[in-house]
C-alpha cells in the first residue's frame, strides 16, 4: 500500500512522522473519512470545509484544499482504488516534549490513507442492525465535541464494549443521561412520523450525512426536529437509524433486549435510505 506523506506518495514501511507530532504527544490532531464510489469524491468539499473551520479554531494553519484533494485522487490512482475508504490527518509537530502554543510557522504533517472499502452486507440494511447503550464511558459537550480529532480514546473504550456485546454499535450518553451519538454515527428516531435526532449542544459530532439529510427533510417537507433524549424515548420510538459518510444510512431494528419497528426497517426508513441514494448519485455526477 502507497502513502500520501506531506506532498509525497511513499511505501507504507517508509511513511513515518516525528515522535514529537502534537497528535502523538497531545492528541492534538484532525482527521476526516470518507468514502469514493467508482473514482468520484462526493462530499469531499464539505469535509474539507470541516477541517478548515477546525484547524481555525484550534489556531492551526491549514493546507491549500486543492493540494488535499489532488493528494486523494493520486493516491487513489497509484494503488489502483475505485471504491475506497479514505482517511485525511493533519497535525502539527511540537518542539520538545512539552506543549508549545501552535503558530502559523509549525510544521504541519498531512496524511492520506486509502483502502479498498470493504461494505456492511447487503442483509445489514435490509433487516436492520442492534445497537446497545454504552456503560463504560461518557460523551460530554465540549469544545471540540463538533471536530474529528485524533483523540478518540472514549470512542475505543465504548467499541471495546459494544463488541463485547455483540452489538453493531454503542449509544453514547452524557452525563446527563442524553442521547448524543453512536461510537462511529449520528442516530435518528421517528415517532408519529417525526424525526428527531439528540440536539448537537447534548455533545456530538455534526456529520456530513446528518447535515445532507437535514436539508433532504427540508426539501421533502419531511417534519425532522433536534431534541434532548432519553434511552426511554428511543426505546418507545416507531423507527431508528444511524448515518454516517461510509455506513450511509443503515436501520436500526434492535435496541438492546427491545425490538425496534417489529423488528423490521420502518417506512420512514426506507424512504430516508432511497432520499439519500438519490442525492449521492447526483453528488456523484457533479464531483
Amino acid at each position: 500500500m502507497k502513502i500520501y506523506l506531506n506532498g509525497e506518495i511513499v511505501d507504507e514501511k517508509e511513511a513515518k512522522i516525528s515522535v514529537f507530532d502534537r497528535s502523538y504527544l497531545f492528541g492534538e490532531g484532525l482527521f476526516e473519512t470518507l468514502r469514493s464510489y467508482n473514482g468520484t469524491l462526493p462530499f469531499l468539499d464539505r469535509h474539507l470545509k470541516r477541517m478548515e473551520w477546525s484547524t481555525a479554531f484550534l489556531g492551526l494553519p491549514y493546507p491549500d484544499p486543492a493540494t488535499i484533494k489532488k493528494g486523494v485522487l493520486d493516491l487513489l490512482e497509484i494503488n489502483r482504488l475505485k471504491d475506497a475508504r479514505i482517511k485525511i490527518i493533519l497535525s502539527g509537530t511540537n518542539q520538545g516534549m512539552r506543549p508549545q502554543l501552535p503558530t502559523d510557522q509549525m510544521t504541519m504533517n498531512l496524511v492520506i490513507l486509502a483502502e479498498s472499502f470493504v461494505p456492511w452486507p447487503v442483509k445489514d440494511y435490509k433487516t436492520g442492525v442492534m445497537l446497545c447503550v454504552i456503560h463504560s464511558v461518557n460523551n460530554d459537550p465540549s469544545p471540540v465535541s463538533n471536530m474529528k480529532t485524533t483523540n478518540t480514546l472514549p470512542k475505543i473504550m465504548a467499541r471495546r464494549e459494544f463488541m463485547e456485546r455483540d452489538c453493531f454499535d454503542g449509544i453514547l450518553l452524557n452525563a446527563d443521561g442524553f442521547v448524543t451519538e453512536t461510537s462511529s454515527a449520528n442516530i435518528f428516531w421517528v415517532k408519529n412520523e417525526m424525526i428527531f435526532t439528540p440536539h448537537v449542544n447534548a455533545g456530538l459530532l455534526n456529520g456530513i450525512t446528518r447535515d445532507v439529510l437535514f436539508e433532504i427533510f427540508k426539501n421533502e417537507k419531511i417534519p425532522f426536529k433536534e431534541t434532548f433524549a432519553k434511552t426511554e424515548e428511543l426505546q418507545q420510538a416507531d423507527e431508528i437509524f444511524i448515518t454516517g459518510s461510509t455506513l450511509e444510512v443503515m436501520p436500526v431494528t434492535q435496541l438492546g433486549d427491545k425490538k425496534i419497528s417489529h423488528g423490521k426497517p420502518g417506512p420512514l426508513t426506507n424512504r430516508t435510505q432511497e432520499l439519500y441514494r438519490q442525492y449521492l448519485e447526483k453528488e456523484k455526477n457533479m464531483s
